[in-house]
């Protein structure tokens, strides 16, 4: 199965669930209502977050590109559900 490439989205409670990796920590996160935590995975096959440390830098980030999601600061969000959402998007529905 081919991996995602493009914006996608974690469940909120999925993305906070512990788990082996890279944990983020004390991040803003762009955020959409419905669909979770947005991330970006480009062709070259990395995983990029879209978060920011600094919520102006978050604000400036949202209003320029992603103005249909909202600004959160998350405590902790383990990377390894994203990683394995964009390699098996299937497994979204499992979740």
């Amino acid at each position: 199965m081919p991996k995602l490439t493009g914006l996608f989205h974690v469940p909120l409670d999925l993305a906070q669930r512990p788990a082996d990796g890279q944990c983020l920590s004390s991040r803003w996160w762009l955020v959409h209502p419905k669909l979770g935590l947005a991330f970006f995975a480009p062709k070259n096959g990395e995983l990029l977050p879209i978060c920011r440390r600094h919520e102006i830098a978050a604000t400036a980030l949202r209003d320029e590109f992603y103005p249909q999601h909202q600004l959160r600061r998350i405590p902790a969000v383990f990377l390894q559900h994203a990683t394995e959402l964009r390699d098996n998007p299937a497994a979204l529905e499992a979740a």
